[in-house]
C-alpha cells in the first residue's frame, strides 16, 4: 500500500492521465473522476485494488482512481545495414559443389548471429543471378557484377570472400564494400591449415575480426 497526502485544493482533471502538484508529478494514474480535498485528508491507495480507499475519519467519499501501469519505453532499434553475402570463391580447389555451398551457408549464418547485419537470403541472390544470366546459376565474383546485383537487391553493402591455398597453408579473406560509395568499408584475412575444421575455424575468426573493426552500433533515433 502507498500513502500520500493531498495538498489544499489539489485537483486531478478528468482524462488528464496525470495528477500535478504545482507542476510536479505526484503520480501517473488514469483519472476516472475529479478529486479534491484539503491538506488534512489522508488516503491509502491499494495497488491491488487500483483505487483510493477513504480514510475512516473522513465521511466524504472520494472519486475512484484507476491505477494504470505505464509501459516502459522500448529500447531504440539498432541500425543494421542490409548486406548481400556472395558465395565463397574457392581459388584453392579445396571445396567443390555441395561442400562449397555449405561453406557459404556457414559464413552467412555466422554473420547473421552477430546481430550487426541484416542478410539478404541466398535464395534471392541465386534467383537474381539466374535471371541475369538467362541460364544455369553461376557465381558472381567480379566487382562489377557484385555491385550490379547488390543494388538490384536493395542491399547497402556486399561481402565477398576468397579462399586461397599456398603450399600447405590456406588463407581466407573477406571484403565488406559499401554500395553507395562503391568503396571498401573493411577487410580481414586469416591463415589456417587447409583441413575442413581449420577452414571453418578461420571463418569464425574472420567474422569476429570484421565485427571488431566496425563502428559501435547506433540507435535509429540517433541518426
Amino acid at each position: 500500500r502507498f500513502q500520500f497526502s493531498i495538498p489544499q485544493q489539489w485537483t486531478c482533471p478528468v482524462g488528464s492521465g496525470l495528477c500535478l502538484d504545482y507542476g510536479n508529478r505526484a503520480f501517473a494514474d488514469h483519472v476516472v473522476g475529479r478529486l479534491m480535498a484539503s491538506s488534512a485528508v489522508w488516503h491509502h491507495v491499494d495497488l491491488a485494488y487500483g483505487g483510493p480507499i477513504p480514510n475512516l475519519d473522513d465521511p466524504e467519499p472520494v472519486a475512484a482512481v484507476r491505477q494504470m501501469e505505464l509501459p516502459p519505453e522500448p529500447a531504440p532499434a539498432l541500425v543494421r545495414p542490409v548486406v548481400l553475402v556472395f558465395d565463397v570463391e574457392d581459388r584453392s580447389g579445396r571445396f567443390e559443389g555441395p561442400a562449397l555451398d555449405q561453406l557459404s551457408d556457414y559464413l552467412v549464418a555466422r554473420l547473421g548471429s552477430t546481430n550487426r547485419f541484416r542478410i539478404v537470403p541466398r535464395a534471392q541472390l541465386q534467383a537474381r543471378l539466374r535471371d541475369e544470366k538467362q541460364e544455369t546459376y553461376k557465381a558472381c565474383y567480379d566487382e562489377a557484377c557484385q555491385i550490379e546485383i547488390g543494388k538490384a537487391l536493395a542491399a547497402e553493402k556486399t561481402l565477398s570472400t576468397k579462399l586461397l591455398r599456398i603450399g600447405e597453408q590456406c588463407a581466407t579473406s573477406v571484403t565488406l564494400s559499401d554500395l553507395r560509395s562503391e568503396t571498401t568499408d573493411d577487410s580481414a584475412t586469416v591463415r589456417t591449415a587447409c583441413g575442413d575444421d581449420a577452414v571453418l575455424d578461420g571463418i569464425d575468426r574472420l567474422v569476429e575480426a570484421l565485427v571488431a573493426e566496425l563502428s559501435p552500433p547506433v540507435a535509429e533515433s540517433a541518426q
